[in-house]
């Protein structure tokens, strides 16, 4: 598969654009700088790669608008292209013109695979591909162009989008919502009833029923391992544009708002309201009843434990401080034994001791 220059320049015009070279130019799918192949095409993201690239097989280059003008490709083989952005540049042009499609095809041929268990109350439009040993159950309805992988779930009532993809072995629990566009990957349960008890004197535990369900909006990628569970009595909602990483738990009445980048390990525990545009570093954490603001970031193993909004802010840490000072704070914990053993020694000076 190959595409052109001037196709990736029309399709992008305001993304890409031509320094030097042939707009004809044929190229093969995106490699990483590190291992280009003969005709292929590089994005350029770091001024510290150009150099390695320019001496490649490579057939046509991207780098930054910052970085057009760097002496080593003054004399470069390649076509050169330049972006605001080539990490983005990147990911569109993959998309458009080298999209991974060996997950979107019917199994054998079959658009609906014969050991499919469908109830007749569900409603599946006509081109869904649905695989080998899924179960679709009662009032389900799915829309057009969604592909429901092998070994899959969908409980009674359950609504999945137009063009979204359900990949193997994912539990969507009754009543859940999934808007277009999503993406589930393997091992993901959605919609479960969320850890509540009630308990007695003799500490027997009574389980709270919930009623609420779980609402995924539109344009979600849901990871691998994923558990995110309904409400009680209102709607558990991951809002729209919302990228989720694999392994974490978001517990009942979680509420995330739109475009929130949440990486692997995090938890959320109940009730727990997350704004817009957040980001959440590897294994942070909420506890219950906290409200995080728009427009945040959270650095890995970030422990939030109270309401916070400071829109624009950066934070790490356990207890949470502002990032700079997080970051000084973990650089001194080496230092504090030596810092005793000279306090003792001080105090010792001065008949403290």
């Amino acid at each position: 598969m190959t595409a052109r220059v001037n196709d990736i320049i029309e399709q992008f015009p305001t993304l890409l654009q031509l320094r030097k070279g042939d707009a004809a130019t044929e190229f093969s799918r995106p490699r990483s700088p590190s291992a280009p192949e003969a005709g292929c095409i590089l994005f350029l993201n770091e001024r510290r790669l150009i150099e390695d690239a320019v001496t490649s097989p490579a057939s046509v280059l991207v780098v930054s608008d910052a970085d057009v003008g760097h002496e080593a490709l003054e004399h470069a083989p390649q076509t050169l292209l330049h972006s605001p952005s080539p990490e983005l540049a990147l990911a569109l042009v993959a998309e458009a013109f080298f999209p991974v499609t060996t997950d979107r095809k019917a199994f054998d041929g079959s658009r609906i695979h014969p050991s499919a268990v469908i109830s007749e109350s569900a409603h599946v439009e006509g081109d869904v591909i649905v695989g080998p040993n899924a179960v679709i159950g009662p009032d389900v309805r799915i829309g057009v162009g969604c592909i429901i992988g092998a070994n899959t779930t969908i409980e009674t009532g359950a609504e999945i989008g137009d063009h979204s993809h359900i990949h193997a072995n994912v539990f969507i629990a009754h009543g859940t919502v999934i808007g277009k566009r999503c993406e589930i990957h393997p091992m993901s349960s959605l919609g479960t009833e969320g850890y509540g008890y009630a308990h007695d004197e003799q500490f027997n535990h009574y389980r709270h029923v919930h009623y609420g369900r779980l609402v995924i909006e539109d344009d979600v990628h849901v990871g691998s391992g994923v558990n995110i569970d309904r409400g009680h009595f209102i709607d558990s909602v991951v809002g729209h544009g919302t990228k989720i990483d694999n392994h974490i738990h978001l517990a009942h009445n979680i509420r995330v708002g739109k475009n929130c980048l949440i990486t692997a390990g995090f938890i959320a525990a109940g009730t727990v309201v997350i704004g817009d545009n957040n980001v959440f570093g590897g294994r942070a954490g909420i506890v219950d009843h906290v409200t995080v603001g728009d427009n945040m970031q959270f650095t890995a193993l970030a422990a939030i434990f109270k309401d916070i909004d400071q829109p624009g802010k950066a934070f790490g840490g356990h207890p949470l401080q502002p990032v700079n000072e997080y970051l000084k704070s973990y650089a001194s914990i080496a230092h504090l034994p030596g810092i005793r053993k000279n306090v003792a020694r001080i105090m010792r000076k001065l008949g403290m001791t």
